[in-house]
């Protein structure tokens, strides 16, 4: 016998809003170490009264592009969990109005993917050397995810806002969108996009640029005193730097789409805060590696997490080490 639909509510509901708060604490880290760097830039530039290096230029530039991107993920995430809260608050026998708070949540939910998506590849195309090959096939699939997204995403708000019919090419934007044949021949709109959520052409072969990524950072970073305590915390820095939680998660969902719907749709909304924890969880790595790093060399022995995490120098981007040992 299934759950009933408040208790399910209640408990994604709960784990929603558990990842949520976690995602605003290490975002508030992010913006706290971020800007600490920020002002040191500036008080540096001011005292030598030169231009910047091109390394500051580069860090700069690293900056704004953390600073966007949390902003950005903490606007989806908040609207995501705002519309999942709306959702469950609403009535229960208004149906057109509930349909039209879970489209509101898709939407949110299919921009944290995307972003998710993107940032995946942008760490693959730095791990990469910068070389185009290494991004090329990942690249193209998300743009194509884009262009089928927002075409079934038009179809279905003209259908919802305004009572629109369906046109019969739907099913074929949505097939080219989920690029996945589930057992239930369901029709209905959650249906529909929980396939379009969840399958995103296979994640583009989403684990296999994840353990690229790893893969290159275990070799970048060569370990002086192989303790187990250096390899666990070597490790726990390349499972955040390569972004692992995102693929496991969507591995975990791809795993139970055909086999426990219920377990699916519970699990499916609490999506865009885990993405947001694992975005930020690599800016607040390189926050602390900017604050701690400076005025001297990172500590071979690492004594804490935060100062594993500060293995970066003062000229140092994001995974810069990678880039230097494996230029072509």
């Amino acid at each position: 016998m299934a759950p009933s639909l408040s208790v399910l509510s209640t408990v994604q509901i709960f784990m929603d809003s558990t990842f949520y708060g976690c995602f605003v604490m290490l975002f508030t880290v992010s913006v706290v170490v971020l800007n600490k760097r920020s002002r040191r830039l500036e008080t540096r530039s001011q005292r030598s009264g030169e231009k910047d290096d091109p390394a500051t230029k580069v860090e700069r530039n690293e900056l704004r592009f953390w600073k966007t991107l949390g902003t950005t993920m903490i606007i989806i995430t908040t609207c995501h969990w705002a519309f999942a809260w709306a959702t469950v608050l609403s009535l229960v026998d208004n149906v057109v109005l509930r349909s039209q708070m879970s489209f509101m949540r898709f939407i949110f939910e299919m921009l944290s993917v995307i972003i998710g998506d993107a940032l995946v590849l942008s760490r693959l195309w730095t791990v990469g050397g910068k070389r185009p090959v290494v991004i090329a096939f990942p690249l193209l699939c998300l743009l194509g995810f884009i262009a089928c997204s927002i075409r079934l995403a038009d179809l279905e708000a003209k259908h919802l806002l305004l009572a629109m019919p369906n046109p019969i090419n739907i099913r074929w934007w949505f097939t080219a969108t989920t690029a996945l044949t589930t057992r239930d021949k369901h029709k209905s709109l959650q249906y529909r996009y929980e396939g379009m959520k969840g399958t995103e052409s296979i994640r583009r072969s989403l684990t296999s640029n994840i353990v690229y990524i790893a893969w290159r950072a275990w070799l970048a970073n060569k370990l002086v005193h192989k303790s187990i305590y250096t390899y666990f915390m070597h490790i726990c820095s390349i499972f955040v730097e390569s972004a692992a939680i995102y693929t496991i998660w969507t591995c975990i969902l791809l795993g139970i789409v055909a086999e426990n719907r219920t377990l699916w749709s519970l699990l499916l909304p609490v999506s865009p805060s885990l993405f947001g924890c694992t975005m930020m969880l690599i800016s607040v790595r390189l926050g602390l590696g900017w604050a701690l790093g400076l005025g001297g060399q990172a500590a071979k022995e690492p004594r804490s997490l935060a100062i594993q995490f500060a293995r970066s120098h003062n000229s140092e981007s994001d995974m810069s080490d990678l880039e230097y040992n494996y230029r072509d």
